[in-house]
């Protein structure tokens, strides 16, 4: 895993996809930074090559916009909304393939780090953590007696000792092994 820091030039693109890719929700509860920085996790968590990539597509998304008309030379992070979300659209939209699977990658992985905050789980009523605990006690009432059963094969001496069943591989090697030395 390599250890990835955001420049702060792809920390104002993201910051800028995130308002356009997330929902509202994210700017009403502040949680722009902790996205783009949970984004940053995820990207170090990437293969270096992955990476790069990334990085490489999201300063060309971030320049590219200087060259669309209208936008005034102005960067993408550096558009009004409605410029930004026009921006954001033509990369979606556009037939070449590898402007899409950008947009596509660092929008699946920016809402998957708007969803992974606590505030945004709050506020759509998502408690993994209660649902995992009811399951727990469920699945441990249900299948107790597997769970102990198994547990204690672990720690049991082993049902199938091989050397009583097969005495004359061992002797075979122990033969082979002392006219080996000899």
């Amino acid at each position: 895993m390599s250890r990835y820091e955001h420049s702060p030039r792809v920390r104002r693109t993201l910051a800028a996809l995130a308002r356009i890719t997330c929902p509202p929700e994210i700017e009403e509860l502040d949680l722009v930074d902790d996205v783009v920085d949970h984004m940053g996790l995820s990207m170090g968590s990437l293969p270096e090559l992955f990476c790069r990539g990334l990085v490489v597509g999201l300063t060309t998304y971030e320049l590219g916009a200087r060259l669309v008309p209208g936008n005034g030379g102005r960067a993408a992070s550096q558009l009004d909304p409605d410029r930004a979300l026009r921006y954001f659209q033509l990369w979606r939209k556009s037939p070449l393939m590898p402007q899409r699977e950008l947009i596509k990658a660092v929008r699946g992985l920016l809402c998957m780090a708007f969803y992974e905050q606590p505030a945004a789980r709050e506020q759509i009523g998502y408690t993994p953590e209660q649902w995992i605990d009811k399951v727990k006690r469920k699945r441990l009432a249900v299948y107790a007696d597997e769970i102990n059963a198994h547990q204690r094969s672990l720690i049991e001496p082993d049902p199938l000792p091989l050397d009583e069943l097969f005495p004359k591989a061992d002797a075979a090697a122990a033969s082979s092994e002392t006219k080996e030395a000899v």
